[in-house]
C-alpha cells in the first residue's frame, strides 16, 4: 500500500474525515482515524482544563510560599502541598470544571468547587499528602479526611460531581 502524500494547512485537519475510501479496508482506516479524533479532542478538552487550573496553582503558589504572604502572618505554602495539589488537579476527570484555588493562613492550599451557598465543595491540601474535604449538598453534609494517594476517592469525586451538575 502506498500512503498518499497529503498537505496538512492546519493541526485542526486531522478532525475532518480526509479519507472517502471503501471496503473493508477503507472501514478499518475510517473507524480508526475516528478513535484518533475522538481521542484528540478529549485530550485537548482535559489538557486545556487542567493547564488552565494548574497556571492558577502555580501562580498562586508563587506569591504564598513566603511568611506572612496574605498581610495577615499566614504561613508559607510548602513545595510539597504545592506537588500533591498538582498531583490532585492532574487526577481529575477531563470533564470537571477547575476549582478555586486558595490558601488556608495554616498554609495548606484549598480547592473549591462553588454552586451556590448550599452545593460547595471544600478540600485542603497539607505538605504530608493528607486531604481534607467538607461538602454541602442542600440539607447534606459530609467530610473525609485521609492521605492523598494518587486517586480521588469515591465519596469525595461524588460531591464534587453533584456540586458542578447543580
Amino acid at each position: 500500500m502506498i500512503a498518499p502524500n497529503i498537505e496538512i494547512d492546519s493541526p485542526y485537519a486531522i478532525l475532518q474525515p480526509m479519507s472517502h475510501s471503501v471496503g473493508m479496508e477503507g472501514e478499518r482506516i475510517s473507524e480508526f482515524m475516528d478513535g484518533i479524533r475522538k481521542d484528540w479532542t478529549l485530550s485537548f478538552y482535559r489538557s486545556s482544563n487542567i493547564i488552565h487550573a494548574q497556571n492558577v496553582l502555580d501562580e498562586f503558589f508563587a506569591r504564598a510560599d513566603k511568611d506572612n504572604w496574605d498581610g495577615e502572618d499566614a504561613l508559607p505554602v510548602k513545595g510539597s502541598s504545592y506537588a500533591f495539589a498538582r498531583q490532585f488537579l492532574e487526577a481529575m476527570p477531563s470533564w470537571w470544571s477547575a476549582p478555586a484555588i486558595s490558601a488556608d493562613p495554616d498554609g495548606e492550599l484549598t480547592l473549591e468547587w462553588y454552586a451556590g451557598p448550599s452545593h460547595r465543595v471544600s478540600i485542603s491540601i497539607g505538605p504530608d499528602s493528607w486531604i481534607s474535604a467538607a461538602w454541602l449538598m442542600g440539607s447534606t453534609r459530609g467530610v473525609l479526611s485521609q492521605p492523598f494517594a494518587g486517586d480521588i476517592p469515591r465519596q469525595l469525586s461524588d460531591a464534587i460531581c453533584k456540586v458542578i451538575r447543580a
